[in-house]
């Protein structure tokens, strides 16, 4: 995909989340997400040229992105419960043959609820920060 297409993209991406974010949609609001899209899909775009991250999506995307939204919900419910309770670091360890891709996707919707942060990739395990001791489907899911 050459810059510019990659760059349009990221625009319309980042453009259609802003809309999503509004309430009432007036023309200054239509105007500010056009205009305020353009240097986030710059960012983007200049970004993912310098992770050098490529490759096909994984079936396993589908199976980890399912599990998100019960898993938001579960760890939100459980949040006020561990606030005063000790914080884990543990490793997660992925399938083998996970590319580049497969972690930073697995990093990223992991880091996506309220119960857990990935710190580290360290070439296909991942060293995530949790709220609690207990793993969430989400992160089973990750590591089979």
């Amino acid at each position: 995909m050459s810059r510019l297409a990659e760059f349009a993209v990221w625009w319309v991406v980042v453009t259609v989340i802003w809309l999503m974010t509004l309430t009432t949609a007036s023309v200054a609001e239509l105007v500010l997400a056009v205009v305020a899209s353009i240097p986030a899909a710059v960012a983007a775009t200049a970004g993912r040229r310098v992770l050098v991250v490529s490759g096909r999506p994984s079936r396993n995307w589908l199976r980890w992105l399912a599990q998100l939204p019960p898993t938001i919900l579960a760890e939100t419910a459980r949040l006020p419960l561990t606030v005063r309770s000790p914080q884990h670091t543990r490793k997660v360890v992925l399938p083998r043959g996970a590319s580049r891709l497969d972690r930073a996707v697995a990093a990223w919707t992991m880091s996506a609820t309220p119960g857990s942060v990935v710190l580290d990739d360290r070439h296909g395990e991942l060293v995530v920060h949790a709220a609690n001791a207990r793993t969430s489907r989400l992160e089973r899911s990750v590591r089979s």
